[in-house]
This record gives structure tokens, C-alpha cells and sequence, in this order.
């Protein structure tokens, strides 16, 4: 009976450790499409299936803060990329980094190592007005072809990055479900990135992997 006891203590202990813990919120790559799309009803719709934060390619600035008005409406952040936030930045970024709804700034997906230069210039810049607001860059996964990341090994295409460009977390592509099947490398993937990111203090402990948000 005390054994039973026990471990009902134990179990409920955790539930309330586990129900005190941050939020973690559900990414979308490329959500709510902009245009006559971005509207307070379907970003609810995002948010109502669990989704509370998107990245969307925008075209205009026009598009940029109708989206963000109505992803405040309906309480969800976005990521914003758009061509005048590299073509015109500083208001570009004036513009925008003040608003509620705004999570962070959309800078390149799937870069190969020789772009991380070009990368922190870019990062550089928005700092420069934008101290607040997160950058996002999107990396590989471990099955990408070598000549895709200039011939380096794949562990050392992630700590060449990290040592790099300024971010404060780590973000990698894995699309791990194929022909109904775990892909073999996906869990050698998020060991690799976990360990590295054991070696580096980042303000957030916030891992992304497209289709997945993972804590460690």
C-alpha cells in the first residue's frame, strides 16, 4: 500500500511540475499565405488547431502590417520576411519592430556555410534598429547533400554557424516521416544538434526542427 502511495505522490508531483512549465509554443513554416489570406479569422483558425506562431513571406509592407494587425487580433506572433527588410532596412525595421504581434525577422532558409558571412551582415544591420526581436535562420538536415554545405561534415556545418552568426537558438530542417517510415538518421540528427547546443549558452533553449518544436 505505502509502495502504491508512493509512487501516486511521485506521479502527481510531476503533473504539477510539468503544468507549471513555460509555454512552448507550435511553429508554423509558411502558415497563414499573405494577401487577402491574412485576415483575424484564419489566423484564429491557425491558432484554434494549436499553431500560435507562423513564418510567411511577404511582398509589400502593406502586406506585412495588415498580417500583423490581424495576428494580433487573433493572438498569435509571426516571423517576417520580406525583400525590403534587406533592400530598404532600416524602414523597413522602424516600421514594424514595435508591433505586439511581431516575434522576429525571416532572414534565409537552408544557407550554405559559405553565406554565414553575408548572414551576420544582414543580422548585423537590423540590430542596428532592432535589438528586441529574434533573427531566424533555418539550417540543413543531417541527410543534405555534401555539396550543399561546401563539403563540410555536417557537425561542423552546425558549429561553424554557431560560431558565426549571432542567433539564440537553433533551427534545422527534418522532414523524418517518409513512405510512412522514421527516417534512420532523424534521432542521430537531434542527438548532434542537442550536443552542441549543450556547449553553447543560449539566452532560449528553443530548438526548431520544420514540423517539429523541440525543447532542450
Amino acid at each position: 500500500m505505502f509502495k502504491k502511495f508512493s509512487v501516486f505522490i511521485i506521479l502527481f508531483l510531476c503533473n504539477i511540475l510539468l503544468s507549471q512549465s513555460k509555454h512552448i509554443p507550435i511553429f508554423a513554416f509558411h502558415g497563414v499565405p499573405p494577401g487577402k489570406y491574412s485576415t483575424k479569422e484564419q489566423f484564429a483558425t491557425m491558432k484554434n488547431a494549436g499553431i500560435d506562431m507562423c513564418y510567411t513571406l511577404y511582398n509589400t509592407d502593406k502586406e506585412v502590417v495588415k498580417a500583423l494587425d490581424a495576428a494580433y487580433a487573433a493572438n498569435v506572433k509571426l516571423v517576417i520576411k520580406t525583400e525590403t527588410l534587406f533592400s530598404d532596412t532600416e524602414r523597413t525595421v522602424n516600421l514594424i519592430k514595435n508591433h505586439p504581434a511581431l516575434y522576429g525577422y525571416g532572414i534565409m532558409d537552408e544557407p550554405s556555410p559559405k553565406k554565414f558571412e553575408y548572414i551576420t551582415r544582414l543580422i548585423q544591420d537590423i540590430k542596428k534598429y532592432d535589438k528586441k526581436n529574434i533573427f531566424y535562420v533555418n539550417l540543413f538536415p543531417n541527410y543534405v547533400g555534401s555539396k550543399d554545405i561546401d563539403h563540410y561534415g555536417y557537425e561542423d556545418y552546425l558549429q561553424t554557424f554557431i560560431n558565426k552568426v549571432p542567433v539564440t537558438f537553433l533551427s534545422f530542417d527534418n522532414y523524418p516521416l517518409v513512405n510512412n517510415r522514421i527516417r534512420d538518421d532523424w534521432y542521430e540528427n537531434l542527438e548532434v544538434v542537442r550536443k552542441l547546443r549543450k556547449k553553447i549558452i543560449f539566452p532560449s533553449g528553443l530548438l526548431l526542427a520544420r514540423q517539429f518544436i523541440i525543447i532542450i
